[in-house]
């Protein structure tokens, strides 16, 4: 963990020089991002605290003394899996609320109080508004600058006396050649007798002054929201008939990743059993090490096809969970025989 968090500061401090922030506001930035380096964290440390647990029994031949007096391996294992899920349930509580809130307001310390700028929305929105000039706002549902494309657009422009004069409603926007083009879109045209004239247009030319990048600190990121509000989040754009695609696989892995700790402590109890007297307890954190990688590959790769749509959002953040369970387990009846 000391290793994580002096890497994290060693990397930002660099880029912060030359804001000239307060000592204060770096304090604030490294402190609120800490507890989501613990929990990250935690999977890992589950699995070299298993491993090396079972290590140290296994060198002082404590478990051949249990098992002698008739205690099996699975009452033996059974501590360390209670204990892993106390930490997974107590990990999934901090993630329900208080990691993203963290999260969210470092992020808020980053961008005003060390970089100077001006917050232009908040990132626990579900929806986001921004106003594009005197008189005109901006609505979307999600903004994805790395496809360059808006969702659930809807633009309002008012009056003199502030009364709302037209309205454009269009279901994706897409940038190309320097503008914003929306395939269909609505556009209502409110009249000072209360007439409402409606005109359907395609490949209309939306009137937003700004570019993708621009649209990277109003995008709705999943580590600032809260549980509850991600689920929302994620029903709100199934209704508007936007597919969530990343947000429904991290509301999935919101569930699974903490489950992570109890397949990790299982899986090192077999693999503390193995004869490490040759490498000690080196041998052991490599293993820890070489296991956690492993996982994280396969996690990765699974959460990846599940945001590009190849995996349905649960199989994604579950697969890998699957995967290792099953080998921990076999491995653990392997050993018990």
């Amino acid at each position: 963990m000391l290793i994580y968090v002096a890497s994290e500061v060693f990397v930002k401090i660099g880029k912060f020089a030359k804001y000239d922030a307060e000592v204060a506001a770096l304090i604030a930035y490294f402190a609120l991002k800490t507890p989501r380096a613990l929990y990250e964290m935690l999977p890992l440390a589950a699995l070299m605290a298993s491993v090396l647990a079972m290590t140290t029994l296994s060198r002082q031949h404590e478990i051949i003394a249990l098992r002698a007096c008739g205690i099996g391996l699975w009452r033996i294992a059974w501590p360390i899996v209670l204990v892993s899920l106390g930490l997974g349930a107590a990990a999934f509580a901090a993630n329900w609320s208080w990691i993203p809130e963290a999260t969210a307001r470092a992020q808020t310390v980053k961008t005003v109080r060390i970089e100077g700028k001006p917050t232009t929305a908040s990132p626990q929105l579900a929806q986001i508004w921004t106003r594009l000039e005197h008189r005109a706002f901006l609505n979307i549902q999600m903004a994805d600058p790395q496809k360059r494309s808006l969702y659930g657009v809807r633009l309002y422009r008012l009056g003199e006396d502030f009364s709302l004069v037209e309205s454009i409603d269009a279901p994706v926007a897409h940038y190309d050649n320097g503008a914003w083009t929306a395939p269909t879109s609505v556009h209502r045209l409110f009249r000072a007798d209360g007439v409402v004239q409606v005109e359907r247009i395609s490949d209309r030319d939306l009137d937003i002054p700004k570019t993708p990048d621009e649209f990277l600190q109003l995008e709705v990121k999943e580590e600032y929201l809260v549980y509850p509000r991600l689920r929302e989040y994620v029903e709100d754009l199934t209704r508007a008939g936007i597919d969530p695609g990343r947000y429904a696989v991290d509301f999935a892995a919101r569930a699974s990743v903490p489950f992570v700790i109890v397949v990790m402590a299982l899986l090192g109890i077999p693999f503390g059993l193995n004869d490490t007297r040759r490498g000690g307890w080196g041998v052991a954190v490599g293993l820890s090490l070489v296991l956690g990688l492993s996982y994280w590959i396969i996690y990765s790769l699974a959460i990846s096809l599940g945001r590009g749509g190849v995996l349905p959002a649960w199989v994604a953040a579950w697969v890998a969970n699957g995967i290792f369970l099953t080998i921990g387990v076999a491995l653990l009846v392997q050993k018990r025989h």
